[in-house]
């Protein structure tokens, strides 16, 4: 977050000087459109490995090969290719919203072919290898619809929140102290 801050402010030096507008017009137009398709292709070069369309090989090692052993097959691909399809269909149609009734609806069909077939990850415990498993994470149903953040994941902050009176208040949490839920005095983390 604090590289997302200084990011901002070095923008906003850039704009206030006019800087950011001179370097944005000495670009010339074809390395604005080359850096663009770069970077499109770099972004589906990550879905297509992560759906298993395009994997990478030890033997013989090539960078890239069509599927697994050079071949289409297993549910996420088919997954992807559905969904991919889908949303095609809709922008040449042009449905609002093509892009995300396409992901919610491969989304869905995910969850629903692994709770039937329960194919698993990719990569599965002790470093196994599922050819036909899920790429990044195996679709499931959430067990909440809705839940508190947790807090953990900014470090010492582990503390769950403490009711006092009828408002709710967060833990008094610091890097070297934290309250329990259900005391006000500081206890040691």
């Amino acid at each position: 977050m604090g590289l997302v801050v200084l990011e901002g402010l070095v923008i906003l030096v850039l704009v206030l000087t006019g800087l950011r507008k001179a370097v944005f017009s000495a670009v010339p137009p074809e390395l604005k459109v080359a850096i663009s398709v770069g970077i499109g292709l770099f972004i589906a070069l990550i879905g297509f490995v992560d759906a298993g369309f395009v994997r990478r090989t030890q033997s013989p090692p090539v960078p890239v090969e069509l599927g697994s052993g050079g071949q289409l097959a297993g549910w996420p691909v088919l997954v992807f290719a559905l969904g991919l399809i889908a949303m095609i269909i809709m922008m040449v149609l042009r449905v609002k919203g093509a892009i995300l009734i396409g992901i919610v609806g491969a989304t869905v069909l995910a969850v629903i072919i692994e709770a039937i077939a329960k194919i698993g990850p990719a990569v599965g415990a002790g470093g196994a290898v599922n050819p036909h498993g899920w790429g990044l994470s195996v679709p499931a149903l959430p067990e909440r619809v809705a839940d508190v953040p947790d807090f953990s994941l900014l470090g010492d902050f582990a503390c769950s929140a403490r009711s006092t009176g009828s408002a709710w208040w967060p833990p008094c949490c610091s890097s070297s102290r934290c309250c329990s839920p259900t005391s006000s005095t500081p206890s040691a983390p």
